[in-house]
Formats: structure tokens, C-alpha cells, sequence
């Protein structure tokens, strides 16, 4: 029991230290509510989580490349926050609004598209545990989640970054989206599927 928790705890803090970044950006957003990027989180964490229980049958039917299509999420974020910037910057969060309702969607969308190597990572330690053992896991996995939710927007409420996202997080958050997308595109191979080189 104690070995299968610390190796939970193991394996979800190495294979979710990018995410963590990506939750302290969401958190820093003002057009998101804490309470949707923290059920956003969770979204994301269940369909990793679900796909990987699904054994190695589940995997091979999502391949990562396919799971790599979901960079387009946080790169057309991001674009469509800059060019409502550059269109109209005090309007640039209405704009945004309008074309992403569904926040806790998009954020539990890109926790996929960036966690896409952790179904790889977790399909084989599914595969050689117990019931029980895999349900000690998922459990360990969603206190980690919370956790990690909660020292992000811990991060994220700080004076000192509160006041740097002021003076420069409406270009350097959809910067951070648009980065985001494309290294989910590019280290997934999403690109040599869509280009056919891959």
C-alpha cells in the first residue's frame, strides 16, 4: 500500500511538472475563474487517467499524434487573445469570451494535449497492478491534482505576480497559449501527421 502511494506520488509529480506551468498561466488569466481551471484540471486528469486504465487496446487506439491535435486548443487561444489585443485591447477579453464559453473544457482539453506522454507513462503501471492498486493510484492522482491546482493558484495570487501579469500578462499569457500549442503540435508529432512526414 505505502509503495503503491509513493509511486503514485512519483509518477504523477515528474510527469506533471509542465503542467504545472500551464495551470500558474490559467490561474493568471482573469478571463478564467479559479474554480473552472481547477474542474478543468480534473477533466483533464479523468480522460488521461481513463484512456491509460484502458490498457495498452485503449492507447493504441489514440496514438499520440492524435492526442497532439489537441494543441490547436491553447494555440487558437492564444492567437485569437492576440489579435483581439492588437483589434481592440479593452475589449480583447469579450472577444475571447465569445469564441472560448466553455472554459473548464478548454482548460481540461489542454491538460490533455500537454500530458499526451503520460498516457504512455501510465498504461504500463495500469497494466501490471491490482484493481486495487490502480484505485490507490487514481486516488493518489486526484489529491496530487488538487495539490498541484492549489500551489499554482497560490503562485498565481502572489502580490508579486499579480503585479507582473498587470503590467504584462495580456501579451505574454496568449504568448504563453500560442508556445504552448505549438510544442504540443511539434513534440507529438502532430505536425508529421498533418505535413505526412511523419
Amino acid at each position: 500500500m505505502v509503495a503503491t502511494v509513493l509511486l503514485a506520488v512519483g509518477l504523477y509529480a515528474t510527469t506533471n511538472l509542465d503542467n504545472f506551468v500551464v495551470l500558474v498561466a490559467f490561474y493568471s488569466d482573469r478571463s478564467y475563474q479559479p474554480a473552472q481551471v481547477t474542474a478543468g484540471a480534473l477533466l483533464g486528469l479523468a480522460a488521461i487517467v481513463g484512456v491509460s486504465a484502458g490498457g495498452a487496446a485503449a492507447a493504441s487506439t489514440a496514438p499520440r499524434a492524435y492526442v497532439g491535435l489537441l494543441g490547436f486548443v491553447p494555440l487558437t487561444l492564444g492567437i485569437v487573445k492576440l489579435v483581439a489585443l492588437a483589434r481592440d485591447r479593452p475589449r480583447a477579453e469579450q472577444a475571447v469570451a465569445g469564441v472560448m464559453r466553455h472554459r473548464s473544457l478548454v482548460v481540461g482539453a489542454v491538460m490533455v494535449g500537454s500530458g499526451g506522454d503520460n498516457i504512455a507513462a501510465y498504461v504500463p503501471v495500469f497494466a501490471v497492478r491490482s484493481f486495487g492498486d490502480g484505485a490507490v493510484i487514481v486516488a493518489v492522482f486526484i489529491v496530487a491534482a488538487v495539490l498541484w491546482c492549489a500551489g499554482a493558484a497560490a503562485i498565481a495570487r502572489r502580490a508579486s505576480t499579480g503585479r507582473a501579469m498587470e503590467r504584462v500578462g495580456h501579451v505574454v499569457i496568449p504568448l504563453v497559449y500560442v508556445g504552448l500549442g505549438i510544442s504540443i503540435l511539434v513534440f507529438s508529432g502532430t505536425v508529421g501527421l498533418l505535413t505526412g512526414s511523419g
